[in-house]
């Protein structure tokens, strides 16, 4: 009965752990949104690529039923610490493409974000593989002067993302009021 409450307690603990973590890095990542340009699309990885995770996940709440006692509460603990992992996940990856320029922002502890400016990128590449092609996401790469190159992984609308961009390249700098 101890090691019950002890189980039960950790895992409460932990799990609200995880969401003041995912709220304090969903909060931060925003931040970074707060441009004076008007955004045209901000995506993030498309929760269609985490569809394994999601199936492990679903095996773990299946096994709920299937145990009792002490197992069957680290298996429901389990579940939702994944859960909400596979949330903070989802939320560390964004691009934001604004009227005159691309923001990739990264990190999960730790931030990067890269402003790269229309008129600087050169080249803009897409990659889909078959699973991606069934699911409706693809790879992006962008190559910017410098030989710099950023890549964002499983973005949905990929397509959509490239013409925007190359749309962009093709725009005249539009000037911000108030800067």
């Amino acid at each position: 009965m101890v090691l019950q409450i002890q189980i039960i307690v950790g895992g409460i603990v932990f799990n609200f752990l995880l969401i003041g973590i995912y709220f304090l890095l969903h909060h931060e990542i925003e931040k970074f949104e707060a441009v004076k340009e008007k955004i045209l699309l901000t995506v993030k990885r498309a929760r269609r690529s985490y569809f394994l995770s999601y199936a492990v996940v679903l095996i773990f709440v299946s096994a709920t039923f299937f145990t009792k006692g002490q197992l069957r509460l680290v298996f429901i603990f389990v579940s939702l610490a994944a859960l909400i992992f596979l949330e903070i996940l989802h939320d560390s990856k964004r691009l934001v493409l604004t009227e005159n320029q691309t923001i990739i922002v990264k990190g999960f502890i730790s931030y990067r974000a890269s402003l790269v400016e229309y008129k600087d990128i050169i080249l803009v590449e897409v990659k889909d593989d078959i699973l991606g092609r069934v699911l409706g996401y693809g790879d992006i790469i962008i190559n910017v002067y410098g030989a710099k190159e950023y890549s964002l992984e499983k973005i949905p609308n990929f397509l959509k993302v490239k013409n925007i961009i190359e749309e962009g390249k093709l725009r005249p700098v539009v000037q911000v009021r108030g800067s």
